[in-house]
């Protein structure tokens, strides 16, 4: 169909339906407080992220999310290894999550933090940025789907200092940054 615009030219509109791998919407949920931490008490237990959640509706079930996140911060122990996954929780539907396959008794993970530790010895700390880039995700859903940030440390009553170093005090080895979770829906 084509719309004549005052007798001089005509306009064809733009399809509803976007051609595969378009992007068609963006939602983001970013955290920049730099006051807090979080405790891991179990190391077989995944914890929330603070803030570091995102929803999003899909228009088509066949359409898939591309996930991008980053997170930063510094755990309170340095002999331990700190991991982390994305949880997927379908509106009205089931609970999942984006991280490794299970075998035995081996936690499973979508990533390790590889250095993120303070060290009480010499007051030394090592912040650690780490995150995904552009996982893409089949929801096969058009319910809201919340994408959820998750932590864990092979040990036990351990701390996670977001977006800042356990020291947080005001000089120049201690840095403070930022976290995020975007997700993008795209066309299948």
């Amino acid at each position: 169909m084509a719309i004549t615009i005052n007798g001089n030219g005509t306009i064809t509109p733009v399809s509803a339906v976007q051609p595969a791998g378009s992007i068609l919407q963006v939602q983001q949920s970013s955290n920049n407080t730099a006051t807090g931490y979080f405790d891991l008490s179990s190391d077989s237990v995944y914890y929330d992220y603070t803030n570091m959640n995102v929803a999003i509706t899909p228009v088509s079930a066949s359409n898939k999310i591309l996930i991008s996140c980053h997170a930063f911060g510094e755990g309170d122990d340095m002999d331990h290894q700190w991991r982390w996954r994305i949880k997927r929780a379908i509106s009205g539907g089931a609970t999942t999550y984006i991280q490794g396959t299970a075998d035995g008794s081996r936690i499973t993970a979508l990533g390790l933090v590889p250095v993120a530790y303070y060290d009480a010895v010499d007051n030394h700390t090592t912040p650690m940025h780490f995150g995904c880039s552009n996982y893409l995700d089949s929801p096969s859903t058009t319910s809201a789907v919340t994408y959820t940030f998750q932590m864990n440390c092979e040990a036990s009553s351990k701390k996670w200092y977001y977006n800042r170093t356990v020291t947080d005090s005001d000089a120049s080895q201690y840095e403070r940054g930022l976290s995020y979770i975007t997700v993008m829906e795209v066309a299948g």
